[in-house]
Parts: C-alpha cells; structure tokens; sequence
C-alpha cells in the first residue's frame, strides 16, 4: 500500500478532509452535519493521507485547548474502503507528533466509547464519560501525557 501522510498543503486539501468527514461522520455514523462545524478548523492543523492517486484515505486535527500546553486530537477519519490497514494509528502518531512540536505537554480526545480499547492501546488513559453525545455515540474524555 503507498501512500503519503502530512499537514495539508492548501485549500483543496482541506476540502477533501471535510468531504471525508462529512463521509464518515454525518453519512455513515448519522451524526448532525452541525456537530462537525465547531469553529476550530481555522486554528488546526489537519493531516491528511494520499494515496499514490491523490485520493484522500484518512485524516485528522490537532487543536489548542483552551487550556495552556494540551491540544485536541479530533475529527480522526479514515475512508471505508481503508479501514484495518493502521491508517488511524498513523494518523494519531503524526498528530502527537505535531503537538509535540508545538510543545504541547499533553493531548486529549473525546473518541466514541467503542473506541476506547483502541486508543489505550495507543497509550490514552480515560479521564471520564462526556456528557454531551456525538449524535447517538457516547463519548470518553481521554489524555495521553508526553
């Protein structure tokens, strides 16, 4: 499998990582459209893997939290057509690597609760249930501490 995974380079770029959440996120998961819109896209730094096509297969953000020194890993996606193939684990890698450069001391993420297995294996420690659902998805407050 050949692919390339980096921030985004321009204005294309970041209209295809929408087009993928909007893919994963509203159509296939049923989440609100409004849930993805948080104002934060303008502050991040988003990832994004290319395949040897220039298609988009996965992507992410990083975001300041409103506390200092932590940010926000969200909005992690992969296309459907390639899940299982450790994309999302790359992508968290390249994003805590990115924090690390902007000398964040820790990250944090609200991932769905099925997920939760998946990123302590990744080295995340739950911090609390969030109260407030991503559409039918409960979700976890978790932190990984650099």
């Amino acid at each position: 499998m050949s692919y390339i995974i980096r921030e985004i380079a321009n204005e294309l770029e970041r209209e295809m990582v929408y087009q993928l959440r909007q893919e994963v996120f509203v159509k296939e998961q049923g989440i609100p459209a409004y849930l993805d819109k948080d104002g934060r896209d303008e502050q991040s730094r988003h990832v994004i893997v290319l395949n040897a096509q220039e298609e988009i297969m996965a992507g992410g953000r990083l975001s300041p939290h409103p506390k200092e020194n932590i940010g926000i890993l969200s909005r992690i996606a992969v296309s459907k057509v390639h899940r299982g193939k450790g994309l999302g684990k790359k992508v968290i890698k390249v994003l805590e690597s990115l924090a690390s450069e902007d000398a964040y001391q820790a990250v944090q993420l609200k991932p769905h609760l099925h997920l939760e297995s998946f990123y302590q294996s990744q080295g995340y420690k739950t911090l609390s249930k969030d109260e407030n659902p991503a559409g039918k998805y409960p979700l976890l407050l978790m932190e990984k501490v650099f």
